[in-house]
């Protein structure tokens, strides 16, 4: 059985419609077959944003992700995510959300299939994915993704 979403997505990424947090709006670039898998994150910012505010640089980590803002207007941010080549935070900060949400989409997969409940797995978690199957696929490699 191939998990979904697998293989990686190879469509280009594209600007998804503006979010509103109450007061402040978010962008995201992504895969299009991605884009629901933002949900969870913005509702995420979306509580940060009610309980204190967000600012430029918020850093917040959210299932095997962490996720940045990065304030492009007055009352406007974009989604990002640090770059996956080479670990996280080592190849920089990305727009396109792609493969951290494609990380994500894989790892909703798999919690399913494993039949543990979702709320139980999260950024702290031991199940990881290797950052050699990121480093492998962002170079071109093999389409697979690795969990240990």
């Amino acid at each position: 059985m191939t998990p979904f979403p697998l293989p990686k997505p190879t469509t280009v990424a594209e600007p998804q419609p503006a979010q509103d947090l109450g007061g402040v709006v978010v962008t995201f670039r992504c895969a299009p077959e991605l884009a629901g898998y933002a949900v969870p994150v913005i509702d995420r910012l979306r509580q940060h944003q009610r309980a204190k505010g967000v600012e430029h640089g918020l850093s917040t980590p959210f299932g095997f992700s962490r996720w940045l803002l990065r304030q492009d207007g007055e009352a406007q941010y974009a989604i990002t995510s640090p770059g996956h080549a080479g670990g996280e935070g080592i190849g920089g900060v990305t727009d396109d959300l792609t493969v951290a949400l494609w990380v994500e989409a894989s790892r909703a997969d798999t919690v399913h299939r494993a039949a543990v409940h979702r709320q139980h797995v999260d950024f702290s978690s031991p199940v990881s994915f290797t950052p050699a199957a990121l480093i492998a696929i962002e170079g071109g490699g093999p389409h697979e993704l690795v969990l240990h």
